[in-house]
């Protein structure tokens, strides 16, 4: 009776250190997998900062351009108001 006792506590021992190496290696390739993501992550986030500064530089380009258009547009329309004046005037001479 204790002889089969024993042979089931030394059955249920070699059970459960069988688990705990099996957990143990699960528990490093966890770690390992946990470790490639951060660093999948911190490279996506540097990505990601990458491209919002790009974008940001693009949208500030694009606000010069507006603006310079604009001065553009209000120098022409002051050449046209000039052009007639004299266009205006050359009629009245006339």
């Amino acid at each position: 009776m204790i002889v089969e006792r024993l042979k089931e506590l030394e059955a249920k021992v070699k059970t459960a250190v069988m688990l705990i190496a099996e957990l143990k290696e699960e528990r490093t390739a966890l770690q390992t997998k946990v470790k490639e993501l951060e660093a999948e992550l911190r490279s996506k986030g540097e990505t990601l900062q990458t491209v919002q500064a790009e974008r940001d530089q693009t949208f500030a380009q694009v606000q010069r351009l507006q603006e310079e258009r604009e001065e553009v547009r209000s120098k022409v329309e002051a050449l046209l108001d000039e052009i007639s004046k004299i266009e205006a005037s050359i009629g009245e001479q006339a």
